[in-house]
C-alpha cells in the first residue's frame, strides 16, 4: 500500500532550481524498461525498501544508461 501510494506521486526533475519537462531522466523514469511503466518500476523499489531496508537499481546503456532495472536486494552483494 505505501509502495502504491509513493508511486503515483509525480516524478519531476528540477535543473538548476527549474523544473524541466523535456529532459532525458525524466522520460526514463516514465519508462525505466520495456517490461514496466514508472509506476511498477517505483513501486518495486520502494517495496524492496521497505522489506529489506534496501534497494539496488542498474542503470544499462552505453555511457548514460537507457534501461533502469532494479535488482533484488537479497541477491545483491
Amino acid at each position: 500500500m505505501v509502495g502504491e501510494a509513493a508511486a503515483a506521486a509525480p516524478v519531476v526533475v528540477f535543473a538548476d532550481g527549474v523544473r524541466v519537462e523535456e529532459h532525458p531522466l525524466a522520460g526514463l523514469l516514465a519508462r525505466p524498461n520495456a517490461e514496466q511503466s514508472g509506476a511498477e518500476f517505483l513501486e518495486g523499489l520502494y517495496g524492496a525498501l521497505q522489506t529489506a531496508g534496501n534497494a539496488y537499481v542498474e542503470g544499462v546503456g552505453e555511457g548514460v544508461p537507457e534501461e533502469l532495472w532494479s535488482l533484488r536486494p537479497d541477491r545483491v552483494k
